[in-house]
């Protein structure tokens, strides 16, 4: 069985990777401009998230419709 998963796992990755016409990481300047801002303020916006009050934010599948 592990072969014919190994096999259609390579089928449909050959499939994928065809059609993929980007690199692995994208340019920060060009996709995300404001990359350095972001990465700059990683500490006030670290204890934005950790001030939130847990309880309050909705579990993922109290959210997301079925």
């Amino acid at each position: 069985m592990s072969s014919a998963y190994d096999l259609g796992t390579n089928l449909v990755r050959r499939i994928y990777e065809k059609r993929i016409d980007a690199p692995a990481i994208l340019d920060a300047g060009t996709h995300f401009p404001n990359a350095t801002k972001f990465a700059a303020a990683w500490r006030s916006i670290r204890e934005e998230a950790l001030s939130v009050q847990l309880n309050r934010v909705p579990r993922f599948h109290d959210i997301m419709p079925e």
